[in-house]
């Protein structure tokens, strides 16, 4: 196997001069799968990258002495906060799973850091009275909280406007 310098580069002039087409066509459709690969890659990473909207969904205590009890129901306000870092659209909150909850609020668009604000109505007793010796409250409110009281949120995003996405997050009692 002795072969000079003579011998390797009529070898090398060998292999350049013929075309190996099977050789051709096998590095043009690897070429061709990892394009397809690194695109569709590329797609999903810019897809997890785009700004989302994130909710958080919370039933409250009314603040100060406001306390609406009218026939044993108690009014409570739910409120919707986009907390992601991308804008919402079309933007449906509908409360279900409590009586006279099925009140839909309706928002074109819901940017990061706004809120919507809705209600429930829930069976209720109690007050929230000042003693005026000891300048002290003494809270006897209550609620009988629904077991599946929930929030159903419903929005677009862009580029796909036309899919609906939906998200049902549940309302935890605000006096437990």
């Amino acid at each position: 196997m002795d072969c000079t310098i003579a011998c390797q580069l009529d070898r090398i002039a060998d292999a350049m001069s013929g075309f190996d087409w099977n050789a051709f066509w096998a590095t043009l459709i690897a070429t061709i799968i990892g394009a397809l690969v690194a695109s569709l890659i590329g797609l999903a990473v810019a897809r997890a990258e785009r700004p989302q909207p994130f909710f958080r969904v919370e039933a409250s205590q009314p603040s100060g002495n406001w306390w609406t009890n009218r026939d044993g129901e108690v009014g409570l306000p739910v409120e919707l906060w986009n907390i992601g870092d991308g804008p919402a659209y079309n933007v449906r909150l509908t409360i279900t799973g409590a009586p006279n909850a099925s009140r839909e609020i309706v928002t074109a668009k819901l940017e990061p850091g706004e809120s919507l604000r809705s209600s429930i109505t829930v069976p209720g007793h109690g007050e929230l009275e000042s003693n005026p010796l000891t300048g002290h409250y003494n809270d006897t409110r209550s609620v009988t909280w629904p077991a599946h009281a929930d929030a159903l949120i419903t929005w677009q995003q862009p580029p796909q406007r036309h899919r609906v996405r939906r998200l049902r997050l549940a309302l935890t009692n605000p006096f437990a």
